[in-house]
């Protein structure tokens, strides 16, 4: 993951980078929103463990943070995203 916003006090905004077969550890939840924009790749996003989005390349999301969230990559390459979300959490 690399922070893209620096001094930001309402958003934080992260290019990450996502292999195969990968995801994340877990489903998290927090106060706020997030966005996601995929520039590289196939993402599967979950929300509270009952609805699946699949992202593809140039598509955006977005959700309440509060509900729960995890990501994996399903592909065989390399997932690019930008991720920003408010507040601040990393």
């Amino acid at each position: 993951m690399e922070l893209l916003s620096t001094g930001t006090k309402m958003l934080e905004t992260m290019l990450m980078r996502v292999p195969p077969a990968t995801g994340s550890d877990g489903a998290y939840t927090h106060q706020g929103e997030d966005w996601i924009y995929m520039l590289k790749g196939e993402l599967e996003i979950w929300l509270d463990e009952a609805e699946c989005y699949v992202l593809h390349e140039n598509e955006s999301f977005w959700f309440e943070s509060n509900r729960g969230h995890r990501w994996y990559n399903p592909g065989k390459k390399e997932v690019v995203i930008i991720w920003v979300n408010t507040p601040p959490t990393f």
